[in-house]
């Protein structure tokens, strides 16, 4: 991984949230992708979450999937477009305190974004809520794409409540 910038910053997210997909959503992703059912990790069902702003976090079982990841950009535009989405928040759990991050971004003119505080502050709040985690954890974003970022998400206490973000991504 190539070397981070030296200085970080800490953020504060606003109150997060998540709630079910609506019907058909899942499936136009995993269409997207090419993936179907079997490569979603069950320890965390897919999710409309947000923390600021609106994603869908899709947890994969395999890194191969996660790497291999890619998608028609203007189909993804399209759909993110309709299902009123910053990002899909695609992840793959390397340990209880490492997540892999890739964050398509097409609804709003971009393939993929190399680090995403929203997503990871949203995806904080979900597990919490949820009662998937209450833990710190590192989110490792953009490698796959040579822009690497690492951004650490620790949920304040209580349902809905805010984030802590901080990190580092590679000097532009």
């Amino acid at each position: 991984m190539e070397a981070l910038a030296d200085k970080t910053v800490r953020l504060m997210s606003p109150g997060t949230s998540h709630r079910a997909i609506e019907p058909g959503g899942l499936d136009a992703v995993l269409d997207l992708f090419g993936w179907d059912s079997d490569a979603l990790d069950p320890a965390i069902p897919a999710m409309r979450i947000n923390g600021g702003a609106e994603h869908l976090v899709v947890a994969l079982r395999d890194r191969s999937d996660f790497q291999a990841m890619d998608y028609d950009f203007d189909t993804g535009a399209a759909l993110m477009q309709e299902m009123g989405l910053v990002t899909i928040s695609v992840i793959w759990r390397a340990s209880s305190t490492v997540l892999h991050a890739r964050n398509p971004f097409a609804g709003h003119g971009v393939k993929e974004d190399p680090a995403t505080g929203a997503a990871a502050a949203a995806l904080a709040g979900y597990l919490r809520d949820a009662g998937l985690q209450d833990t710190p954890f590192e989110v490792i974003q953009g490698v796959d794409m040579g822009v690497p970022s690492r951004l650490l998400v620790a949920a304040s206490a209580g349902k809905g409540a805010s984030v802590a973000i901080s990190g580092a991504t590679r000097r532009i």
